[in-house]
């Protein structure tokens, strides 16, 4: 059976049958107008088994390498490379990771609501850094951990009003400061002072940045933005470097989703950039 696809049509869910998917779809988005059909599971691909195959992972919408921002290029190949790997590649390259991990500090406390950092007897509040996007928002803050080569301690930052959630740097020497920010989990790497993170992007696909840190005036200079279009990042605190210029991520096509009973097919990058595209 064959039914012509309108604008207000609509498959809003199916079940599973041994051999068969029963699919739902609504006629004019009217859920009591709807038609059931069984479908082999052979011609059907469901949301969560849905992988990167025949997908272009480098197609991306905009860019900005330093100061140059691009909204005319379309492919990643400009900057470097970007291939599909196997989750065994994926755990093995993990054991070669150069970004540092987040380590709690002792001195960092929750004390009445507020954090702050404690030495000998002198407390210091680490007041949350105000944004202007979630000013009428109620902010709330998480520790997340400190960066031993930057010396600064790291917080997820996020307002229920807002879909902005940010990582915020913080000194806490002589006094408590704000020094920077990410939009995501950030992926460190002492030796270059670069910070950088993947997220997803809230009008399409996922953002992979790279900034670097300046000490002596307290600023990000950022390196590299890429806007990637044809998949969404995972678990972005799974993300890591095992060297300056590859980086692993895992990720999901754009179109697939869980059901229930039913988690997504996590699939794995690796992204090469070019040498010395940075410096």
């Amino acid at each position: 059976m064959k039914v012509a696809c309108k604008k207000l049509d609509n498959y809003y869910g199916f079940e599973e049958f041994d051999d068969f998917y029963a699919i739902h779809f609504s006629i004019n988005n009217n859920i009591s107008n709807s038609i059931e059909a069984f479908v082999l599971k052979s011609e059907f691909t469901a949301s969560f088994d849905m992988t990167l195959k025949g997908v272009n992972l480098d197609e991306i919408r905009s860019s900005l390498l330093k100061k140059s921002q691009d909204f005319k290029n379309k492919s990643f190949r400009k900057f470097g490379t970007i291939t599909e790997v196997s989750e065994q590649e994926f755990k093995t390259a993990t054991q070669k990771r150069i970004d540092e991990v987040l380590v709690k500090n002792p001195q960092v406390k929750l004390k009445d609501g507020n954090w702050i950092y404690k030495e000998n007897a002198k407390e210091i509040m680490i007041v949350q850094h105000e944004n202007i996007t979630t000013e009428d928002g109620i902010l709330s803050n998480e520790y997340i951990g400190l960066s031993p080569s930057l010396n600064l301690e790291v917080f997820k930052e996020n307002s229920p009003e807002v879909y902005d959630l940010y990582y915020s740097f913080y000194s806490v020497k002589p006094e408590a400061k704000f020094k920077t920010f990410t939009g995501g989990y950030p992926q460190i790497i002492p030796s270059k002072k670069w910070i950088s993170y993947v997220n997803l992007n809230h009008d399409v696909g996922s953002d992979f940045a790279i900034s670097k840190y300046a000490e002596q005036v307290s600023e990000q200079e950022n390196l590299l933005y890429v806007n990637f279009t044809n998949f969404k990042i995972a678990d972005q605190t799974k993300a890591f470097w095992t060297d300056n210029e590859t980086f692993y991520t895992e990720v999901y096509p754009t179109n697939s989703a869980p059901s229930k009973g039913k988690k997504q097919k996590a699939s794995y990058i690796k992204i090469q950039l070019k040498p010395n595209l940075l410096e």
